[in-house]
């Protein structure tokens, strides 16, 4: 499944950019990643679990 997510800039006090020309991959998982064998949560809020990185500079 493909997904477009749009931002729209509320407030243009400063210059934004996103690294890749704008372009950031996300991977795709099933609900079932989401979840132990016994079914309680894999992950909580404060997991500092590793993602897909990117980055957004503030440029002005």
């Amino acid at each position: 499944m493909d997904v477009n997510l749009t931002a729209n800039i509320v407030n243009n006090t400063c210059r934004l950019s996103v690294e890749n020309g704008g372009e950031i991959t996300l991977p795709t998982v099933t609900r079932d990643w989401f979840y132990n064998s016994d079914k309680s949560d894999r992950l909580s809020p404060t997991d500092d679990e590793a993602g897909t990185p990117f980055t957004i500079h503030v440029d002005d």
